[in-house]
């Protein structure tokens, strides 16, 4: 059987409601971010590239050159 709402919430820790408001942290993370530099350089850049879709991408090209590479192979020597 399943709970019902009341018993749901009841369940729920006391002073969920008190916790403290987040705007202080956010205002330092906004803050932090605006000092970090442009991303230009070419580390930067080439660490942008690790990131899963460039690798999946990279993956995918790879699988695409080596399967033009064996088609010419068999197509030469007749065999798959």
């Amino acid at each position: 059987m399943s709970p019902t709402l009341a018993e749901l919430l009841a369940a729920l820790p006391e002073g969920l409601e008190e916790q403290a408001d987040p705007s202080p942290a956010l205002h330092q993370m906004l803050r932090d971010l605006t000092r970090r530099p442009v991303p230009v350089g070419r580390l930067n850049r080439l660490w942008v590239l690790g990131s899963l879709p460039a690798k999946m991408a990279l993956a995918y090209l790879a699988w695409w050159l080596r399967s033009r590479y064996r088609g010419g192979r068999a197509a030469r020597t007749g065999a798959e």
